[in-house]
């Protein structure tokens, strides 16, 4: 009764497409049943996320045209307006992370992942080198 994690071929509209979806099989009542791991999300979903990273993507190019970024609230209280240099490197950083919601448009999980990863990945980049912490 262990369970087994083969890689499912799925057919779709006479269009082979491999996902990297794992079945779990598992013995239950003496017949077997299997349950997907992961499923592909539906359309409302998708437009809520291509929303999203447009929203973050225009206020970073905003942020990176006026090279002026407005007051933000903070738990701390509110952080002051922000100009120039510093205004741009927090634009950048905002496309960066805006972009990685769009991993919801990939055809499998791990490219979603990959996409996601290396997005945040630039982000955190731009941050140290906003700060002038790296060269």
């Amino acid at each position: 009764m262990a369970d087994e994690l083969p890689l499912l071929n799925w057919q779709l509209e006479n269009q082979k497409v491999d996902f990297d979806l794992a079945i779990i099989i598992r013995q239950v009542g003496g017949r077997k049943q299997g349950a997907l791991a992961m499923r592909r999300p539906d359309p409302a979903s998708k437009f809520l996320f291509a929303l999203i990273s447009l929203t973050v993507v225009a206020m970073g190019l905003s942020a990176v045209i006026t090279e002026y970024a407005p007051a933000r609230s903070t738990r701390f209280g509110m952080a002051g307006p922000l100009f120039d240099r510093d205004a741009v490197s927090l634009g950048v950083t905002m496309i960066f992370a805006g972009l990685s919601p769009l991993g919801v448009f990939a055809r499998r999980a791990r490219s979603a992942g990959w996409w996601a990863a290396g997005c945040m990945t630039l982000a955190v980049l731009s941050v140290f080198f906003g700060a002038r912490l790296l060269p």
